[in-house]
């Protein structure tokens, strides 16, 4: 494959799309995938890279890597593996909450499903259900162990130093990854939480573990393919890791906004699902606050309820906007983009510092 070469990076999304094309090019080229046997995993590795996507984090990690001093392609393959990680956090994710869509298409597991729902007349000891989780499982694995092999293949090839890889690595496997898995204990054992007992500051730290982390993490490890070593304490990397921290909140926050207001062929899963599975966002726990004693039980029965009708959705809906939830919510988010775009200061003014201060806008502007 030719080596690449941004040719837009004055405009952000010609850099996003850009990077998604490279990102899609790419990977069916790796030595990983060729080397996987015919089968469901092989089949289904790439299908929410190949939908599409909106490619923040490894465009962040190629403008991070410019903002300080680097060629933003130097960064291409760092901002892989980050993508690849995310793809695989986000097929554990889907079996977890039992989602059966995504990026307007069906979940991975939902898809092996369906490829083998003959499965039970051949091997009735076999259920295709059960195949698609297991299948899905297993997908998510290979995807991690991808990442970690564009970053090796990275550091063999000479194209990263091999200190900054291992560094890399480390931080990754050592650091972000646990904070990823605690995020999502805490977002699946929260749901079991009366709103009366969750604070709002419990639920702002399991969105900074289960997003923020990663999102830090690609403007961080950017920061530092442009730097050329490790150097975690530098104090631009120390600006990218606010930067990146803050994001990641206000991101994940929006998410939340979007899971309530947006219809279905806009946020690509099924609109009411976080409502179905009691997700204790900000916005239904300051309505909670501000709710009249029938209001809080009414709220408490319908959040969790897996069958909940179109109109009980739309109730939740009208409550949570009636009572501030997503006013709360949106001007939480703001702040957290004000923090990000206050922490760039520090970074030498560039292209590169401008297109993340104009991600950091985009976050709250998005609407999907």
């Amino acid at each position: 494959m030719k080596p690449f070469k941004f040719t837009g990076v004055d405009d952000l999304k010609q850099f996003l799309d850009q990077t998604g094309e490279y990102l899609r090019n790419r990977l069916p080229e790796t030595p990983f995938l060729c080397q996987l046997g015919a089968g469901p995993i092989k089949d289904r590795l790439l299908d929410y890279l190949v939908r599409g996507g909106k490619n923040i984090r490894p465009a962040m990690t190629c403008l991070a890597c410019g903002a300080l001093g680097g060629e933003p392609e130097t960064a291409i393959d760092v901002g892989i593996a980050i993508e690849m990680t995310h793809t695989w956090t986000l097929v554990h994710d889907d079996i977890i909450d039992r989602d059966e869509t995504r990026r307007g298409g069906p979940s991975i597991h939902a898809k092996i499903r369906s490829d083998y729902k003959n499965l039970e007349h051949i091997n009735p000891g076999m259920t295709a259900d059960h195949l698609g989780l297991s299948m899905a499982l297993l997908v998510g694995d290979a995807q991690h162990a991808m990442a970690i092999d564009i970053l090796s293949q990275a550091a063999l090839a000479q194209k990263l130093p091999s200190d900054l890889v291992l560094y890399l690595i480390a931080e990754l496997e050592g650091k972000v990854l646990p904070a990823l898995l605690s995020g999502e204990v805490d977002d699946v054992f929260q749901t079991g939480i009366p709103l009366h007992r969750i604070t709002q500051e419990e639920i702002i730290l399991m969105l900074e573990r289960k997003t923020a982390a990663l999102l830090t993490f690609a403007v961080v490890a950017g920061g530092l393919t442009g730097l050329g070593r490790p150097e975690p304490f530098h104090p631009n990397i120390h600006a990218l890791r606010t930067y990146g921290n803050s994001l990641g909140i206000a991101f994940q926050l929006q998410d939340d906004m979007l899971g309530i207001i947006s219809d279905e062929s806009t946020l690509g899963k099924p609109v009411g699902s976080d409502f179905k599975e009691g997700k204790r966002t900000l916005a239904i726990k300051f309505a909670w606050e501000n709710a009249s004693q029938p209001q809080q039980s009414r709220l408490e029965s319908l959040l969790g309820k897996p069958d909940l009708s179109d109109l009980e959705i739309d109730e939740i809906r009208n409550l949570v906007d009636t009572l501030g939830g997503l006013k709360h919510t949106e001007t939480l988010a703001l702040q957290h983009v004000e923090l990000a775009l206050n922490a760039l200061k520090i970074i030498p003014d560039s292209v590169y510092r401008k297109q993340l201060e104009n991600i950091a806008k985009y976050t709250i502007e998005r609407n999907k």
